[in-house]
């Protein structure tokens, strides 16, 4: 038996080399398998770990609510920013995990990142239901029919202090029969304002009321006023929108206003104003506490309307404000907090929110131009109810504004 020419097993020899070398160069050698693969196992794993982390973070805000200072501020994360951040990473998540199991079919991780990326798929779901159900209010938007009964508008706009002019149409184009405004720069806009609210401007002009950073502007008489300083804590002025901490102390400040019952009633209809501290160095539940104390502990003076249409001071005999009807304001608090409960249980009967009986839909007011938070709230007393709800913008300020239709329950 002759041997094979050695220079033709060489070339054999090579040939299976070359085709080893563009196989380990098409389907990658081991080494770089397990590279690839612990590449694609973190691409899975770490966007599903960051969406639980972030859904869990708004789970406790939303539990926890701002209790406590450390809670306030999960309790801030809006949930539909909750929803497009997890959801993004859940998508990144699924993408890695459906090119891991093409590079290495058989990997044991593959189970445990198909299970973590459903579950985080799962309370994405459930904080979308959540969101649709409860802070859209879809069902109530769908349902919702037109207005026609009897009811009395109340506006709310916080200017924030930068209001330009032009705004007053905006007001008048909500056709309000009471109007609050805090911290205005151009009050001689509320003229026109008042005009246009009057159904007899000459004979029977609208009230106006001007205190300190409160504007009223009321369809019916005026009766009584009182004014407070809140004398919230002083903190570090702690304030995202400032260069540095804020150069000034917010003590806070509430006045509550008496007008003629709407509806010819013996009792006057009773509106508090609210302007808390944004101070984020506060805990929002301390602000609340110490503005009930200081409305309970209200001993005047206060005004009163004499029969000639003039203010006049007035011994206050009672302790606190009187019982409110509708209370507005810029609370500084997202709706739906719990620091907000030492102002609504201020009185037995109680406060609600009138976004909660008649809101629907994103009704976010600051800031006003990508509004993100509902800051400036509305609450009725027992004796009315919301029928409408609805946020505005006036084009300048800070905040939007906001609207409330109220009409007086049956007996």
């Amino acid at each position: 038996m002759s041997l094979p020419p050695p220079n033709i097993a060489r070339q054999d020899d090579a040939d299976e080399a070359a085709w080893a070398d563009r196989e380990r160069a098409f389907r990658g050698d081991p080494l770089h398998q397990v590279a690839a693969a612990s590449l694609l196992r973190l691409w899975s794993a770490v966007p599903a770990a960051g969406a639980l982390i972030i859904i869990g973070s708004w789970l406790t805000g939303e539990v926890v609510s701002d209790r406590f200072w450390w809670s306030q501020f999960l309790e801030w994360i809006p949930t539909f920013l909750v929803l497009i951040a997890a959801g993004l990473l859940i998508v990144a998540a699924d993408v890695g995990r459906r090119l891991m199991r093409r590079a290495r079919a058989h990997d044991p991780a593959l189970g445990r990142l198909r299970i973590g990326v459903a579950v985080a798929a799962l309370a994405w779901a459930c904080v979308l239901g959540y969101f649709v159900v409860f802070e859209l209010r879809v069902g109530r938007w769908l349902l919702r029919s037109s207005n026609a009964g009897e009811h009395l508008r109340v506006v709310f706009w916080n200017s924030g202090g930068e209001d330009n002019q032009g705004w007053a149409q905006s007001i008048q184009d909500l056709t309000p029969d009471l109007c609050v405004f805090t911290s205005l720069s151009h009050e001689g806009l509320v003229a026109p304002i008042a005009q246009a609210m009057s159904k007899d401007p000459v004979n029977w002009p609208a009230w106006v009321l001007t205190h300190d950073r409160f504007t009223f502007i009321s369809r019916w008489r005026m009766i009584r006023c009182g004014f407070i300083e809140l004398n919230i804590s002083r903190g570090s002025g702690l304030d995202p929108r400032e260069q540095g901490p804020k150069r000034y102390y917010d003590p806070g400040r509430a006045m509550f206003l008496e007008v003629e019952h709407p509806a010819g009633g013996e009792k006057p209809l009773v509106v508090w104003v609210l302007d808390l501290p944004s101070d984020l160095s506060l805990p929002k539940a301390l602000i609340t506490e110490q503005a009930a104390d200081a409305i309970r502990a209200f001993r005047g003076p206060v005004l009163e309307m004499s029969a000639s249409g003039r203010w006049t001071d007035a011994d206050w005999p009672r302790g606190g404000f009187p019982t409110p009807d509708v209370v507005v304001g810029d609370c500084n608090i997202p709706r739906g907090s719990w620091s907000l409960g030492h102002i609504t249980r201020l009185h037995e009967a109680g406060l609600t929110d009138a976004w909660s009986q008649a809101g629907a839909g994103l009704t976010a007011t600051y800031p006003r131009t990508r509004p993100l938070w509902h800051l400036d709230q509305v609450f009725v007393g027992p004796g009315l109810r919301a029928v409408g709800y609805g946020t505005f913008s006036t084009g300048t300020g800070t905040h939007r504004g906001v609207w409330a239709d109220v009409e007086y329950r049956s007996p």
